[in-house]
């Protein structure tokens, strides 16, 4: 009975506590917002919370939002690369034919020079079409034969410069034995351009390992200087004269009578895709 008396003196307690407390805060609180000034202050940092808050808030929203921009912005780079990608794909076949035709096209204008200067001879114009890369200085074959007026011994330049002669022919095609083919030789008479005149030779190999002919039989004893222009000279009846077979690189005497010129070819043994024929 005693326990039940104290614990019921304690609640009570307690409640007035608690009623005169919320009294007092509730009391100053109305007193405090009839000042104007203290109300503005109340105001004032009841607001700059409030933005502290939003900015606390706003930060991280602002954040999401720019990480979700930035994704979305590097995947339309994405998508735009892959695009580029694809049309690139798509131009490639178009420069390998612009190439082609670039390379048709200088060939042509070599064999028009081809033709006036030489007008009283037979001119035509060939298409590599087959090439051996085992054999691949060896012979080339021209999509043109005895149909179109191809004999065999024609001299064959690429843009300008001798590069084989026609060494077999059917009806619509032919084989070139290039001057490179050191197997099968075509010795073709040539003539190198001095200050004291011109000296006569015969182109009669090629040296693989410098990359050059190989210009022997010298008939003159005059001076043959470096980048010297070398020409056929027809004199074997049968080729055509002052055709351009490259440039004096280097010459080796072995003594006062016998002298090897090695010319440096003016022509791209390795692309070779159309070709003028040259004949009588």
């Amino acid at each position: 009975m005693l326990g039940f008396v104290v614990r019921k003196l304690r609640f009570s307690r307690f409640l007035l506590i608690s009623v005169v407390t919320v009294t007092f805060v509730a009391s100053l609180i109305f007193f405090l917002l009839r000042d104007v000034k203290i109300r503005k202050n109340f105001s004032q940092n009841l607001s700059n919370v409030s933005v502290t808050l939003s900015s606390l808030i706003s930060y991280p929203v602002s954040t999401v939002k720019n990480f979700i921009f930035d994704f979305k912005s590097l995947d339309e780079v994405r998508e735009e690369n892959s695009k580029l990608k694809e049309r690139l794909l798509s131009l490639e076949p178009h420069e390998e034919k612009l190439k082609d035709l670039t390379e048709e096209n200088e060939s042509l204008k070599a064999s028009l020079g081809v033709k006036n200067i030489y007008e009283n001879q037979e001119v035509l114009t060939g298409k590599v079409i087959s090439r051996s890369t085992i054999a691949w200085l060896d012979w080339v074959s021209l999509d043109i034969g005895q149909k179109q007026d191809v004999s065999e011994n024609m001299l064959v330049l690429s843009n300008g410069y001798l590069v084989g002669t026609i060494s077999q022919v059917t009806s619509y095609f032919s084989t070139v034995n290039l001057l490179t083919n050191t197997d099968n030789v075509s010795e073709i008479p040539v003539k190198i351009s001095t200050n004291s005149g011109d000296v006569y030779g015969i182109l009669s190999g090629f040296d693989l390992d410098k990359n050059t002919f190989i210009v022997t039989k010298l008939n003159k004893k005059l001076d043959v200087s470096k980048d010297a222009t070398v020409f056929t000279s027809g004199l074997d009846g049968k080729s055509a004269a002052n055709v351009k077979v490259g440039k004096v690189l280097d010459i080796v005497s072995e003594d006062e009578l016998n002298r090897t010129v090695y010319v440096s070819p003016g022509a791209d043994f390795d692309h070779l895709t159309y070709v003028t024929l040259l004949g009588e």
